[in-house]
């Protein structure tokens, strides 16, 4: 019957670690997702709104499901892009899509995500100014905004060149986008482009917050109900480890050293593993965010962009969490095996039992040595000599 229950209890020994690592990430990852610091810290980067600036236009048109009319020579945005480069993109379009307009972007993501915490979703039904976006996109910094993209396209060759001819008097075929060294063609380039610019301002349209973030109330509302079901099954998790515990205790604690190797031993490899699921997690977030950049459309890749810098901010979190239960782990089992050897010292010397150690190394108790039995004489008596 006692070795059905050490049986028993080294299966409980390996499973408590594993439940435990589940327990402690879920913990970290609930006290980091409900912390309104985390989303100040990720929306403070002012990498990331460098990062999401020439995403804004782009994501404008998507969210509002209005796509560019038909203008001629079969301009589009992502031509523009693959033509000058997405860093000239970049240049242009901070000239387009000022810091204060971003800035109230940044406020209304911060607001959508502190209420998510909240149950409030009344920022996911606020507008989206764009008038400041279409007074850059028309008018005459329309116009110099155009002159930049010619400068930045690669020269024309000399098929181009005839090419814009040809377009220049029948306007038909595509638009040839690139820098002629001829002064008319080159005068011709920015007046069409000046006035591609001038539609894309008036399909601008105002939406809502829901639509430029790609986020609907009721997926804000999932996120809530997911944050609060982590909140209860925080608590549970960390329960199921301290049953299994409990029933190690059972089967075969017998003395106070026997409960200190036993629960010291299980809390020390709990503790090693969550460092090792820490590692795992910062290696998968790595690739993680590796594969959020991959064929994406504007509106998503912004959003995805917004996430990515959360999960980098919500990643210290995590890790100090992980780091402070896993060293508690550790503490408190290094404790349970010194308090465990402090007791097996002290009962030898309650006992007065004396341990002998040979040069091979053994240990040799008085109490296991052999008994030497002695002869008890009388006391010798003297003969008078005669």
């Amino acid at each position: 019957m006692r070795l059905i229950g050490r049986i028993l209890a080294i299966a409980l020994v390996l499973m408590v670690p594993l439940l435990l690592m589940v327990a402690a990430c879920n913990l970290a990852l609930y006290n980091t997702m409900s912390n309104e610091r985390t989303y100040r810290d990720a929306f403070v980067d002012r990498s990331l709104l460098n990062d999401i600036t020439p995403l804004a236009i782009p994501a404008l048109f998507n969210a509002s499901d209005g796509p560019l009319a038909s203008y001629s020579g079969g301009l589009s945005m992502q031509r523009l892009i693959d033509t000058i480069g997405f860093e000239n993109w970049n240049t242009l379009m901070s000239e387009v899509v000022s810091a204060s307009w971003m800035q109230a972007r940044f406020d209304q993501i911060l607001r959508l995500f502190t209420g998510i915490l909240k149950n409030d979703y009344t920022t996911l039904d606020e507008s989206v100014d764009v008038e400041s976006v279409q007074a850059r996109l028309q008018g005459d910094s329309g116009q110099s905004l155009a002159v930049k993209f010619v400068n930045f396209a690669p020269a024309c060759t000399a098929a181009q060149d005839d090419a814009l001819r040809v377009f220049q008097s029948t306007s038909a075929g595509d638009y040839p986008l690139c820098k002629s060294s001829d002064e008319g063609l080159q005068a011709f380039s920015v007046s069409h482009l000046t006035g591609w610019l001038s539609v894309v301002g008036d399909q601008l349209e105002s939406v809502s917050a829901s639509q430029f973030f790609d986020l609907t109330t009721t997926e804000a509302r999932g996120l809530h109900v997911i944050l609060k079901l982590d909140e209860q099954t925080s608590y549970v998790l960390y329960l199921c480890p301290g049953a299994f515990l409990a029933l190690i205790v059972f089967f075969t604690v017998r003395s106070f050293r026997s409960f200190s190797r036993w629960i010291g031993g299980t809390l020390l490899l709990s503790g090693i593993g969550v460092l090792v699921a820490l590692l795992g997690i910062q290696i998968g977030l790595v690739n993680l965010f590796s594969a959020a950049s991959r064929s994406m459309n504007e509106s998503e890749r912004l959003f995805t962009q917004i996430v990515v810098s959360l999960m980098r901010s919500g990643m210290g979190g995590i890790s100090q969490s992980m780091l402070l239960q896993a060293g508690l782990m550790i503490m408190v089992g290094f404790g349970l095996f010194a308090l465990a050897s402090l007791i097996a010292r002290n009962e030898l010397v309650a006992t007065g039992t004396t341990v002998l150690v040979t040069e091979d190394g053994q240990v040799i108790s008085s109490t296991s040595l052999p008994t030497i039995p002695t002869e008890t004489s009388s006391a010798s008596r003297r003969t008078p000599v005669e």
